[in-house]
C-alpha cells in the first residue's frame, strides 16, 4: 500500500475515533441545553431549540404545555437562524456558562482522553465538528494548538518544553514544519545539540506524514501539560 493510501486510511480512522468522544461530549452539552429548557426557562426558548437541532428540538417541545408549544413552534417557522448564528450561539453558551462547563472544562472532556493522532485527526475536520456544536468546537480550538503555533512560546517556555521531549521525536515533528517554529527551537538549544538535530533530520531521508503527525502532536500534548501545570504560557498569534 502506498504512503497517499496509508495517510487516507489513518486519518479516517483517526477521524473516527475523535468523532465518536466529540459525539459523547456533544450529547452531554446538548443534553444540559434540554434540562435547562424543561426545567421552566422561558427567555430566549426559541433560540435554544435552533441550538438542539430539529431531532432534539422536537423532543423537547413535546414535554412543553401545548399552548407554550405552538407559539415555540410558530416563532421557530419564521426564524432564519441557524445554529451557527451569533445571536443563537450566545444564548447556547449562556446556559453552559450558568453550569460551569465553559472553556477548558468543556473542551478537555473531549481532549484528555484522545491520543495525539486523534486529537490532530479532531483539528483536522474541525469543520464538521463545528456543524454539530459550534460552542463545544470553539472552546476545544482555543484550548488546543497546531504544532507550528507554538512558535508563539517564549524562549523560556520552549527550553521547558524541549526538556519534556525526546530529541528523536523533535526531529520528525520538524521534518516538514514552518521554518519560524523551526529556528525557534534551533535557538533555544545549544549550538552543539542544534547541530547534530539539523543532522538528523537532514539525513533521516523520506519521512511518512503519519509519522509527522504523530511526533507533533506528543510535542503538543507536553506543552498543554505543561500549560496546564502553570510552568509555560500558551497565547496564540491571531
Amino acid at each position: 500500500m502506498d504512503d497517499e493510501m496509508d495517510i487516507a486510511d489513518f486519518f479516517e480512522y483517526a477521524k473516527g475515533v475523535a468523532r465518536k468522544r466529540f459525539n459523547d461530549i456533544n450529547k452531554k452539552s446538548l443534553e444540559m441545553i434540554e434540562d435547562y429548557i424543561t426545567g421552566g426557562y422561558k427567555k430566549s426558548l426559541e433560540k435554544l431549540l435552533i441550538y438542539l437541532g430539529p431531532e432534539r428540538a422536537e423532543k423537547v417541545l413535546k414535554k412543553m404545555p401545548e399552548e407554550l408549544r405552538d407559539e415555540i413552534k410558530a416563532q421557530l417557522e419564521s426564524d432564519t437562524n441557524t445554529r451557527t448564528s451569533p445571536e443563537v450561539v450566545v444564548d447556547a453558551a449562556y446556559v453552559y456558562k450558568k453550569a460551569g462547563w465553559y472553556g477548558r472544562t468543556m473542551a478537555e472532556e473531549v481532549i484528555e482522553n484522545l491520543s495525539p493522532l486523534e486529537i490532530s485527526a479532531l483539528n483536522y475536520y474541525q469543520d464538521d465538528f463545528f456543524e454539530a456544536n459550534p460552542i463545544l468546537q470553539m472552546n476545544i480550538e482555543n484550548f488546543s494548538i497546531s504544532f507550528n503555533e507554538l512558535s508563539c512560546l517564549d524562549d523560556r517556555s520552549i527550553q521547558r518544553l524541549l526538556r519534556e521531549v525526546d530529541m528523536d521525536v523533535i526531529a520528525f515533528a520538524l521534518k516538514k514544519a514552518d521554518e519560524k517554529i523551526k529556528q525557534k527551537i534551533f535557538r533555544n538549544m545549544t549550538s552543539r545539540a542544534a547541530s547534530l538535530l539539523r543532522e538528523n533530520i537532514e539525513f533521516m531521508g523520506p519521512v511518512s506524514q503519519i509519522y509527522i503527525e504523530e511526533a507533533q502532536c506528543k510535542i503538543i500534548k507536553a506543552a498543554l501539560k505543561l500549560e496546564k501545570d502553570g510552568e509555560i504560557k500558551i497565547s496564540k498569534d491571531y
